[in-house]
């Protein structure tokens, strides 16, 4: 029995319980500390809405009614929190790992099992999961909807079609992208008959009726928050109008800086998918054709709409992650082994030496050398060691056996794959070292909430008995990061100007605003916000960002006042009898 049967049948014997230790996997890259970091401006605002909701007050309702409804139930059982913000889109996420067993008949077993842990790690996919938005309830509603239809499970099918539709405004876009891409496959089909897909599509009107009921009320029901609140049903309306806003509003990122952070971010997929792609359409494959339209397709929108949003980039590229679960399956499948000497030697070489090789280069990039001498010793030290691998395996291959040497090339790389994978997927979790540098995330990461509420839960609590009874007014703020920080302050304020007339107890303005009575408190900056700055970015950067997320950065501060009377309180409070 070859390498590959024995892998084909380990994993028909044990299917389920290897898609369930993906399962168990996603969870745990999207749940562990959910709750640590800040909601970001853009989490925040759509946090505030289902808040909103939740404590019955009229508000608007923008283009996310899905997420609105499904986290204003949260809300309203348990508590506003950040783990509850995001727990809609992390579970929907772990259920993103299901959807390539719906697909099992198309894409073969070992396929699929690499496609589920594939999006369990896949960075982009991680850091969507683990953001109060929307989307990830799209994406994965969407994709659940079509698997259960080709599976004939109407009445599931129509549910998730429903919370699809109602998550958020990126069902516009990734429907049209997977809605062409198969139009175009049928049109350039010459068996139209027998195209792809077009055989699922024969059901019976009893199921056309089951699926389209279940979907209208599924929709209904989450977009009215249960029927509480009818007009959030027109967050439908307005999740297209939010797409259509997208065109209009020009984003920080450039188209170039975009299709950088895609490159960037999305190595080394994006090559296995692509040659994945190359070797489908050369074995004329409708599913490859099919995936390749709707990357194209799906990349040329994300590109030309003037917002690139970067944290969107994990749902254009969702075909080339099947591209490339394709294209590892295709290696698999020719790897053989005649002896496991040169095997093990081919690997561990592969391994060895080209992690020497990138060491020295991020040496000399971390450290660069003032003279020509160290230079070219640090240059001779990152191509030497490629040089010897590749000597080695010419020498291994003719001398001893290619066809091991070849199989210990793909382990190798496999391997170092591998790493690269679940040390990515690790950091857009932001559980790495820099989380502020995560270039898939939402940007804004909010950084100085713990040094804020620190002193300002501490005057609260000496001065009234309790952590959030102090009053609190937010002056010249436009950060709906800070308004969802204050949530639980029972006494707070949002004004565009300070008061003359006020003399608060503790005020967080802007940097730019004006205290008229000054000199009653006593401030201090927070840095609030850093993020990358890319405008600055050299090359160099780009490279220390792939192996160490180190960037550029750009901060940005608030300011606290605390009135004067409030420290003398404490001083007597604190006084040592």
């Amino acid at each position: 029995m070859t390498l590959i049967e024995k892998l084909n049948s380990l994993i028909k014997r044990y299917f389920t319980l290897l898609m369930v230790i993906a399962l168990l996997l996603a969870a745990f890259m999207r749940f562990v500390k959910l709750d640590a970091p800040g909601l970001t401006d853009h989490e925040a605002n759509i946090a505030l809405q289902a808040l909103s909701a939740a404590k019955g007050q009229d508000g608007v309702i923008g283009g996310q009614p899905g997420y609105v409804g499904l986290t204003s139930l949260l809300f309203s059982v348990f508590e506003s929190s950040n783990f509850f913000a995001r727990f809609w889109p992390a579970l929907f996420g772990i259920g993103l790992v299901l959807v390539p067993g719906l697909f099992r008949k198309h894409l073969g077993e070992l396929t699929s099992l690499l496609l589920a842990y594939l999006i369990a790690l896949e960075p982009g996919l991680v850091a969507l999961s683990r953001s109060a938005d929307g989307s990830m309830i799209t994406i994965a509603s969407l994709l659940l909807a079509i698997g259960l239809f080709e599976n004939r499970k109407m009445i599931p099918a129509g549910i998730f079609a429903g919370l699809a539709l109602a998550g958020s405004e990126n069902f516009w876009p990734l429907a049209l992208a997977l809605g062409l891409a198969w139009l175009l496959v049928y049109l350039l089909d010459g068996d139209k008959k027998n195209s792809l897909g077009i055989t699922s599509l024969k059901i019976e009107k009893k199921g056309w009726l089951g699926f389209g009921l279940a979907a209208l009320i599924t929709v209904l029901l989450v977009s009215s928050q249960y029927l509480l609140r009818p007009s959030g049903i027109s967050g439908i309306g307005s999740s297209l109008t939010d797409y259509f806003a997208k065109w209009q509003n020009k984003g920080e990122l450039g188209q170039g800086t975009y299709l950088l952070i895609l490159l960037v971010t999305q190595f080394p997929a994006l090559i296995l998918g692509i040659w994945g792609l190359v070797n489908g359409l050369r074995d004329k494959s409708p599913l490859a054709r099919f995936l390749g339209l709707w990357w194209v397709i799906g990349l040329l929108l994300a590109v030309i709409t003037p917002s690139h949003d970067a944290i969107q980039i994990a749902m254009v590229n969702l075909p080339l992650y099947v591209l490339t679960a394709m294209q590892l399956s295709w290696l698999l499948e020719r790897l053989s082994v005649q002896s496991r000497l040169v095997l093990i030697a081919e690997t561990v070489v592969t391994i060895s030496l080209l992690l020497f090789s990138i060491l020295n280069f991020l040496n000399m990039i971390n450290f660069p050398p003032g003279d020509t001498v160290t230079m070219r010793n640090r240059i001779l030290g990152t191509f030497l060691p490629l040089a010897l691998w590749i000597a080695f395996t010419i020498l291994l291959a003719w001398g001893w056996d290619s066809v091991s040497s070849k199989s210990g090339i793909v382990i190798g790389l496999g391997l170092m794959f591998g790493i690269l994978l679940v040390g990515s997927g690790w950091k857009a979790a932001e559980l790495g070292s820099r989380p502020q540098n995560e270039l898939l995330a939402n940007p804004g990461y909010v950084f100085g909430q713990k040094e804020l509420f620190q002193t300002v839960e501490d005057i609260s609590l000496w001065n009234t008995g309790q952590k959030n009874r102090i009053d609190v007014q937010l002056v010249g703020l436009n950060s709906p990061s800070i308004t969802w920080a204050f949530r639980n302050f029972e006494k707070t304020k949002i004004q565009e100007a300070f008061p003359v007339s006020e003399t608060p107890s503790i005020v967080v303005s802007s940097v730019d605003t004006v205290i008229q009575t000054q000199s009653l408190y006593r401030g201090q900056s927070v840095i609030w916000i850093q993020q990358p700055d890319l405008s600055q970015a050299t090359w160099q950067d780009w490279v220390k960002w792939f192996f160490n997320r180190q960037l550029p950065q750009k901060k940005s501060s608030i300011l606290l006042w605390v009135r004067n009377d409030l420290f003398k309180d404490t001083s007597t409070q604190n006084q040592t009898p």
